[in-house]
């Protein structure tokens, strides 16, 4: 069953959303959750930017990349944790292990754009 909790987050200028002053981080049964956010109101136009998820002391863990059309009403988007590829040797329940580490260090997010 999925779980739903809020993270934090501000919109970088000139970033032109009215956005609530959170993400919805949802978490299944993979390891890596998706980002939600429902709009207060919709894109007025075509918007592309990056969602970066960082730690209490500002330490980039994570990205997820957003495209909304004008219109959209909210956004739904998979995170993929930074600098991920030295562990790829890994097996995969030790890599598991580690994303997950890195993962509930996250504190807040910044959207910049793309």
């Amino acid at each position: 069953m999925p779980q739903s909790e809020r993270l934090p987050w501000r919109l970088e200028r000139p970033l032109a959303l009215e956005t609530p002053g959170y993400l919805e981080v949802v978490s299944g049964l993979e390891v890596l959750p998706r980002l939600r956010c429902s709009l207060t109101s919709p894109a007025r136009s075509n918007l592309s930017f990056v969602v970066r998820i960082l730690s209490r002391s500002g330490i980039p863990l994570a990205h997820a990349s957003v495209a909304l059309r004008s219109g959209d009403c909210s956004f739904d988007t998979p995170v993929a944790l930074i600098a991920m590829e030295g562990y790829r040797h890994l097996s995969q329940r030790a890599r598991h292990d580690v994303e997950s580490r890195v993962w509930s260090r996250r504190a807040y997010a910044i959207a910049s754009a793309a």
